[in-house]
């Protein structure tokens, strides 16, 4: 009896020393300042344990750290540097430039004004109107009447060499879908119209400062363009720095330009579809939506009636609007992303998904996962919920 209670006291010694011997995982302390400040976070403890979390106004979610390549350090900001300085020359440009840089490298670029506002004017507009009327507020849907015309705007005012993208005159036509992506042969026809070549670096903004700017350039890269970039703060910025603009209309001899369409940087609602529902591989994958916070939820109603608010069961909620620095107009530092990316417990091991309400928006989320690094496995999702809504297949999910 003696040696059994030794060889019991002894294994749970040996127990108890095992237990002792994992350290506690430790959030970083700028992590949990970050997280004390935003408006749903209550508490946050710098050592995780199994049952630590972040309590929120919005359901409860762990807050886990998984192992990760893309973990952040003890100080993301020793870790991550500033957005480096852009070559025209690079075989593939930065995702951001700063409007100095542009201002140094006017004559070796092509700008681009993508500047989009969605007027109500049609059934199909309408559409897509949860996400972008929320993330301009000057914009609301009470000053619906008021039709603002961007290429108007480009012919009075543009950066000297601009030239203008229509996003809804440069898309799939034949789709029920707003400014879906358009064919190979339509989009090369467009840019050729508009004089760039294959090795040009085009640097697009518009005039928000961070809005349709991203979704250009995402549709450039779709179509194979390596040096496209976004002008960090778009026109706001560079006008407030007293920057000059011009009104003459240039023309430009028409090009021919080839493009590559990647089908690896789209996915389409079968996919999706097949992804959400089948449990062999709904857990391989993450969807991070752009939308605002009270329609994700599906405590607002759409802007339009017939479809239902709510979102994709397990996607996570990121408003684009989060990700721009409200008084800048441009995209919040590689850190602060990651910061956020890591408050809704984003695992950038996995593939994601980006998507919105009409794939405008979405894009802004696929330049945040550019800038910090995730490539190659980001897809967008072109119908985003205007097409997932309309379905009667797709599963929904409320907060209640």
């Amino acid at each position: 009896m003696l040696q059994r209670h030794n060889l019991l006291l002894r294994l749970s010694t040996a127990s108890a020393r095992t237990r002792s011997a994992r350290p506690p995982l430790r959030i970083p302390a700028s992590v949990c300042a970050y997280a004390r400040s935003m408006s749903t976070a209550r508490t946050c403890s710098p050592t995780l344990t199994s049952t630590s979390r972040i309590e929120t106004t919005t359901p409860r979610r762990p807050f886990s750290v998984s192992p990760s390549t893309h973990a952040i350090s003890a100080d993301p900001a020793s870790e991550l540097a500033s957005t480096s300085a852009a070559s025209p020359d690079d075989s593939s440009a930065p995702s951001l430039v700063s409007t100095s840089w542009l201002a140094d490298n006017l004559s070796r670029v092509v700008p681009i004004d993508a500047t989009w506002y969605l007027n109500p004017v049609s059934d199909k507009n309408k559409v897509g109107m949860d996400d972008e009327w929320a993330f301009i507020p000057a914009q609301g849907v009470k000053k619906a009447a008021s039709v603002k015309d961007a290429r108007k705007e480009y012919s009075e005012r543009h950066i000297e060499g601009s030239r203008f993208f229509d996003l809804d005159e440069v898309s799939d036509h034949l789709s029920t879908l707003p400014h879906m992506l358009p064919s190979l042969e339509e989009f090369e026809e467009h840019v050729s119209a508009m004089g760039i070549t294959e090795n040009d670096h085009v640097v697009v903004y518009d005039t928000h400062g961070i809005f349709s700017a991203p979704r250009v350039w995402w549709t450039f890269k779709v179509f194979g363009h390596k040096n496209v970039s976004v002008l960090d703060g778009g026109l706001p910025k560079w006008l407030s720095e007293g920057r000059p603009v011009v009104s003459t209309l240039e023309s430009h001899p028409k090009s021919q330009y080839k493009g590559e369409f990647h089908e690896s940087m789209v996915i389409d609602y079968q996919a999706m579809l097949v992804h959400v529902t089948d449990f062999m591989f709904s857990k391989n994958f993450s969807i991070i939506d752009a939308r605002p916070r009270d329609r994700f939820a599906g405590f607002a109603p759409e802007p339009r009636p017939t479809l239902s608010s709510g979102h994709v069961p397990s996607s996570i909620n990121i408003p684009a609007s989060e990700l721009v620095d409200p008084r800048t107009k441009t995209m919040l530092p590689r850190k602060d992303i990651l910061r956020r990316l890591f408050i809704e417990n984003v695992d950038l091991d996995r593939p994601i998904v980006t998507m919105c309400g009409s794939g405008v928006t979405a894009a802004t989320l696929f330049l945040a996962l550019d800038i910090v690094g995730k490539r190659g496995d980001v897809k967008l999702f072109d119908g985003s919920w205007t097409e997932w809504a309309s379905k009667s297949k797709s599963p929904i999910k409320k907060w209640t």
